[in-house]
């Protein structure tokens, strides 16, 4: 068992290689976030939790989001900052989309 501890010690130790796909907004000033077209599902023959949502939150703004439990709250929220990947559409983050991010 002392090996094997000794070999995980090891492991966590070792540098975390940066993946060459990622891209990183330049500009780290919030421009803004955007939903477009966004629908998604949580298994395959299940309904739409979310269909052809579009949002906009701009810098300074508040955005409130408010509806029935089991409208699609939490979703959207999971899929805005990338928990989530949507079926259909796109989230962005500075003009940037999340899933490069």
């Amino acid at each position: 068992l002392a090996f094997q501890m000794a070999r995980v010690n090891d492991l966590l130790q070792l540098p975390i290689a940066p993946s060459p796909t990622l891209r990183r907004p330049t500009d780290h000033k919030f421009t803004g976030l955007q939903a477009i077209g966004i629908s998604y599902r949580h298994a395959l023959n299940a309904p739409w939790s979310l269909d052809g949502v579009t949002l906009t939150c701009e810098p300074g703004s508040f955005t409130l989001l408010g509806g029935a439990s089991g409208s699609g709250k939490s979703t959207l929220l999971a899929l805005l900052s990338g928990l989530y990947s949507p079926h259909q559409g796109q989230v962005r983050l500075n003009d940037v989309p999340v899933s490069q991010l």
